[in-house]
C-alpha cells in the first residue's frame, strides 16, 4: 500500500492556518493515568485510522466541514479507546471539529472553525522539504 504524504502547497496551508485553531485545555493532575480501563478492540482502531484518512482527504480537498467531521471522529475513536483521556472538560465554542494534539497530557486542542474560536490561537504552519513515502 502506498499513502501519498506528499507536501501540501502554500494554497493548502493557508487555508488550513484560517481554520485551525490552538485551544488551552487545563493541565493534568499529577496522578494523571490516562491508559487505566483502555480499550484496545479493533473497531476503535479501525475508527481512528479511518478519521486519519478522511482528515487527510479533506485537507487534500479543502474541505473544512469533512475535516471538522475527521476530528469529532478521532476524538470519539479516542475516548473508546482511553476513557480516562477525556476526564477534563472538553467544550470548545464555536468549533466545528476539535481533538487532542499531543501526547494526551494536557495541553492543548485543536479545533476547526470558519469563525474566531474563543481562546483560540491562531499560529503559521512551516512546511518541511523532507516527507515520508510509505509503500
Amino acid at each position: 500500500m502506498r499513502w501519498d504524504i506528499s507536501p501540501v502547497s502554500p494554497a493548502h496551508i493557508k487555508w488550513l492556518e484560517s481554520v485551525l485553531y490552538l485551544v488551552p485545555t487545563q493541565k493534568r493532575h499529577k496522578d494523571y493515568k490516562p491508559f487505566i480501563n483502555k480499550d484496545t478492540i479493533g473497531r476503535s482502531a479501525k475508527r481512528l485510522s479511518d478519521s486519519s484518512a478522511m482528515g487527510w482527504r479533506a485537507i487534500k480537498e479543502m474541505d473544512t466541514d469533512r475535516l471538522a467531521t475527521a476530528m469529532n471522529e478521532c476524538r470519539m475513536a479516542h475516548q473508546i479507546l482511553i476513557p480516562n483521556m477525556f476526564e477534563i472538560n472538553l467544550s470548545v465554542p464555536d468549533a466545528m471539529g476539535y481533538k487532542f494534539v499531543g501526547a494526551g497530557g494536557g495541553g492543548y486542542l485543536m479545533a476547526v472553525s470558519d469563525k474566531p474560536v474563543p481562546n483560540g490561537i491562531k499560529f503559521k504552519i512551516v512546511q518541511s522539504e523532507n516527507y515520508l513515502e510509505r509503500r
